[in-house]
């Protein structure tokens, strides 16, 4: 009952994905995110990346008048041999749950704008007060197919584990309450 639960659950989850698409904003050279409306931004991205190795990063920072936010040293750590950073964003969607975001996209290894299935972590950030609302990982692993998984809450480092991290990398739900 649990496995039909949170197939549900993902199915409903990925059609309310589809739904929605979010607008590229492109980076300027001084790292201003372009199309930010007046009321959310200027919002500038801070990108640091080692002196020896440009494909790693070591810090990543955004800020606007509204808010200033670091990533996570643990998280930064897991943005090595990025090839390609791209930004997007939403503030013409329907509040509900989820405020006005930007997300900042950092792939890995080999980037192919025609292929959908590139390596990459993600952050997503509200654009009102700077609050990390999720975190994506997508990748091609050595055997299987592609894969990706939501990491909330993605401001905590210890949810940036590997799937390995249950048994046949399959996907465990938390108990429904009262359930049997």
């Amino acid at each position: 009952m649990r496995k039909i639960a949170a197939i549900l659950v993902l199915w409903l989850m990925a059609g309310a994905a589809s739904a929605h698409k979010d607008r590229i904003l492109p980076i300027a050279p001084d790292g201003t995110l372009g199309v930010v409306p007046a009321t959310y931004g200027p919002v500038k991205v801070h990108i640091s990346r080692a002196p020896k190795n440009p494909a790693t990063l070591t810090r990543v920072a955004v800020s606007s008048p509204r808010f200033n936010i670091v990533l996570n040293e643990c998280i930064v750590s897991k943005l090595k041999h990025i090839t390609h950073i791209q930004a997007s964003g939403s503030w013409y969607h329907t509040r509900g749950d989820t405020p006005p975001y930007a997300t900042l996209t950092f792939y890995s290894g080999a980037y192919d704008p025609r292929r959908p299935t590139n390596d990459y972590y993600s952050v997503t950030f509200s654009l009102l007060d700077g609050r990390i609302l999720m975190g994506q990982r997508a990748w091609d692993p050595l055997m299987g197919s592609w894969r990706t998984q939501y990491i909330d809450p993605a401001d905590k480092c210890s949810h940036w584990r590997h799937l390995g991290m249950w048994p046949n990398n399959s996907f465990k739900p938390k108990p429904l309450r009262g359930s049997a």
